[in-house]
């Protein structure tokens, strides 16, 4: 296994040297290129700067910022009761499941039920002498209607046989239909008064069914139950009527949770709240995080480590390779991330910039660069673009 890895190691050592040799070969077919080659030689050891180069990189970059925040619940409330009693039974515990609707908890409040039986008794009540009213009207009506007929045929005869039948018999026919419509608007009035008899009862007897309901405790919502406050037995007080009033239980839902970002108000900083999805119940209320907010995304751009540049004037410039003299060019800045910098003006992305050695360099003072370096440089260009 060994023999086979030997011609491997050899190849890329020759491939390295070849290549440091090689750095200036693209010049040697000229006379100019070989009387540069030698000026290099022979005052790379007296007056050149050590350097080191780099090729610019085009890169995906981003702009984002981390946030720290905390997980709550989507919705949470607090169920206190509104009416007073002694807990009869609490019918969940921390951690259950509860559907919208389901009853968590019942308070015992047996006078209040002898107030609605009693309530109860008095709308049967009214509705018995409402049923007698209207019953009563019928009869009236019905006598009308026979008083009316009798009348009539009096009326009648009288009119066609006024010998026949004495003025005096119309008269009473006629006063005893007058009396039988008054009978009628009496029964009517009854109707009304024993109706409203019957509302007064029947409201007491709705409010009652209303605080009975009150006395079950339902979940809002479908969720957990968080907390649970009190236990069977315990005197629970009308949560609207008194002060420091025990809650029964908390319910939150998790379905969806959300993240909310923990942001100082001194800042002038919006918070700011985030809803994910939540089926599996992994997030649970309370838990911290942090959020990467990405806020700009820019593709394929092109950059140099943050080593190569130079900052002098309020203005950026980065040191280049340019006949074995280094050339300062101003350049203008975009993204950093703190491992490369976004060029937007200055360089087109061939040019060797200098990252390490820039410090005792200066405008066009010869360098001497590190081939090896470059030659790795361009072996990563090379594998990158195949």
């Amino acid at each position: 296994m060994t023999r086979k890895k030997l011609p491997i190691v050899a190849s890329l050592s020759a491939t390295l040297l070849a290549g440091s040799s090689g750095f200036w070969s693209c010049k040697l077919g000229s006379k100019e290129g070989r009387t540069e080659y030698a000026s290099h030689t022979a005052t790379a050891d007296s007056e050149a700067v050590a350097v080191q180069v780099k090729l610019p990189e085009r890169k995906d970059m981003s702009r984002q910022v981390l946030l720290p925040g905390s997980i709550e619940a989507f919705e949470q409330a607090t169920l206190y009761a509104k009416t007073a009693g002694y807990l009869k039974q609490i019918k969940v515990d921390i951690g259950d499941r509860v559907r919208k609707g389901e009853i968590l908890a019942e308070i015992d409040v047996p006078e209040m039920a002898s107030e609605y039986e009693a309530a109860s008794a008095e709308v049967q009540r009214a509705e018995a002498g409402l049923a007698n009213a209207e019953a009563e009207l019928v009869r009236a009506r019905a006598e009308v209607d026979l008083k009316k007929l009798t009348y009539g045929r009096l009326k009648s005869v009288r009119e066609q046989e006024p010998d026949v039948l004495p003025q005096q018999n119309v008269d009473e026919a006629k006063a005893q239909y007058d009396v039988s419509l008054a009978q009628v608007s009496v029964a009517e009035s009854k109707i009304q008064w024993s109706k409203s008899e019957k509302a007064k009862p029947a409201a007491a007897r709705a409010r009652l069914a209303t605080l009975m309901d009150y006395a079950k405790i339902v979940a809002p919502f479908d969720g957990v139950v968080t907390k649970r406050h009190v236990d069977p037995g315990a005197l629970i007080q009308h949560a609207l009527s008194q002060t420091n009033v025990a809650p029964i239980v908390t319910v939150a839902r998790v379905d969806t949770v959300r993240f909310a970002g923990a942001l100082e108000p001194k800042t002038r900083t919006m918070r700011t709240e985030s809803d994910f999805p939540n089926r599996e119940g992994v997030l649970r209320p309370g838990m911290y995080g942090q959020a990467t907010l990405l806020l700009e995304k820019r593709g394929s751009v092109l950059t140099v480590p943050p080593g190569a540049l130079l900052l002098e004037g309020g203005k950026t410039y980065v040191f280049t390779v340019v006949d074995g003299k280094a050339k300062r060019v101003p350049v203008r800045t975009g993204f950093d991330d703190g491992i490369r910098v976004e060029i937007t003006e200055g360089l087109t992305g061939n040019e060797p910039v200098i990252v390490t050695g820039k410090s005792a360099v200066q405008d066009g003072a010869p360098v001497k660069v590190s081939p090896v370096l470059m030659i790795k440089d361009c072996l990563t260009r090379l594998r990158c673009v195949s």
